[in-house]
């Protein structure tokens, strides 16, 4: 990836980036990593349907696509060229994979404006996100081997793409880290690359547990390498983080907001690192809070928040 070869700062700077005050990266810096990663599902889904149209790839684009166009509200020239590109992809799926495939560099090269704009400086922390959102987030390499597992041919092919770009970023974060936390991010990315072949559903399948537990030694490794902490792991910390996202569209427990792009990323975050948090200690509560997100009930989620955040967290 050209654009994060050439943005890639040093390391200097630590002490003023805001995770340094105790939050994890994932917390601390989550804007930046949402806008990132909506420009690598963009990326995957639009690889994903040159190569075999599926309603699973335009879902994926246009998930990524909320979350982009609704941070892109200050630059109306790139939200109407990101705009123009998801009509002309859902035009030429009528046309086979060799319709869409020609437009896959223009389509890049807009991507890569894109994050330049939302993320003006790419530093080796928060390229590391990146790379455990892209593993180990909702719809990321993990959860879309869960997905082949469990028969769905779109969602392992969206998983090879997005395991693709990873290795590419990690390539590019090489240089940032020591041999032996280079080596032990390598053996993480080997143990991947084992469970996805190809972009095809393999003929025997490992368990999905196994390659979650191969993304989390990545993003353990990445961790170490970097000596910060990436992942949330304080449910307190987490719910917090959840209210802040929640309450940029719900500006108190009785008015329901309702902007595309805060929604998707209150989602995501839930998703991605609150529910495994919560499921194990307080399952009722996680799968309401879930169900009250998909719903985009603010005077429920409320009230599920503070009772989530009773605990048990002894």
């Amino acid at each position: 990836m050209v654009a994060v070869r050439t943005r890639l700062m040093g390391l200097g700077f630590l002490a003023l980036a805001p995770w340094a005050s105790g939050q994890p990266l994932l917390l601390g810096r989550w804007e930046e990593v949402e806008h990132l990663w909506a420009s690598e599902l963009v990326r995957a889904a639009l690889e994903a349907q040159a190569e075999a149209p599926s309603d699973q790839a335009l879902s994926d684009l246009a998930q990524g696509l909320v979350l982009l166009a609704g941070n892109l509200r200050p630059h109306p020239d790139l939200q109407a060229q990101l705009e123009t590109l998801a009509t002309q992809v859902r035009q030429l799926a009528q046309e086979g994979p060799q319709g869409l495939r020609p437009l896959l560099p223009q389509a890049f090269q807009l991507l890569e404006q894109i994050q330049q704009v939302l993320v003006p400086q790419l530093d080796p922390p928060l390229v590391a996100g990146l790379l455990v959102q892209m593993a180990l987030g909702e719809d990321g390499v993990a959860a879309s081997y869960r997905g082949g597992f469990l028969g769905k041919r779109a969602a392992y092919r969206r998983g090879f793409f997005l395991l693709w770009r990873l290795q590419v970023l990690a390539e590019d974060l090489k240089p940032h880290l020591s041999p032996a936390a280079w080596s032990q991010v390598s053996e993480a990315l080997a143990a991947l690359w084992a469970v996805y072949p190809s972009s095809e559903l393999p003929v025997h399948f490992r368990d999905p547990d196994e390659v979650r537990e191969a993304t989390l030694d990545l993003a353990y490794a990445l961790e170490a390498g970097l000596g910060m902490d990436l992942l949330p792991r304080d449910p307190q910390q987490g719910l917090a983080h959840l209210r802040h996202l929640l309450e940029q569209v719900c500006p108190s427990p009785l008015n329901g907001g309702h902007e595309g792009a805060a929604w998707a990323s209150s989602r995501l975050f839930f998703l991605s690192y609150l529910l495994p948090l919560l499921g194990p200690r307080v399952p009722g509560t996680a799968e309401a809070l879930a169900q009250a997100l998909r719903e985009e009930d603010c005077p429920r989620l409320f009230p599920l928040l503070d009772e989530a955040g009773k605990g048990p967290w002894e």
